[in-house]
């Protein structure tokens, strides 16, 4: 039985343990961990994303200073 990484609650499943987490802890299981390119921030993108970028962000904000920064350089 999958359970909570929080708080170690029981969930029936691991869609209810996704629900769970975002409805209790206002976060998300979906997806791989990893960083955003440009703050270092802690995110979490489908693996399809990882494979197919160079580079993700948390923002499209961050996305933007970051293409910025490469055009200067």
């Amino acid at each position: 039985m999958p359970s909570c990484p929080i708080r170690g609650d029981e969930c029936d499943t691991t869609h209810e343990r996704r629900i769970h987490a975002s409805r209790s802890h206002d976060t998300t299981l979906a997806g791989e961990p990893t960083e955003c390119g440009n703050c270092g921030t802690n995110i979490r993108r489908p693996q399809h994303q990882l494979e197919e970028e160079n580079a993700v962000f948390c923002s499209d904000e961050c996305e933007t200073e970051w293409h910025t920064k490469a055009r200067r350089e």
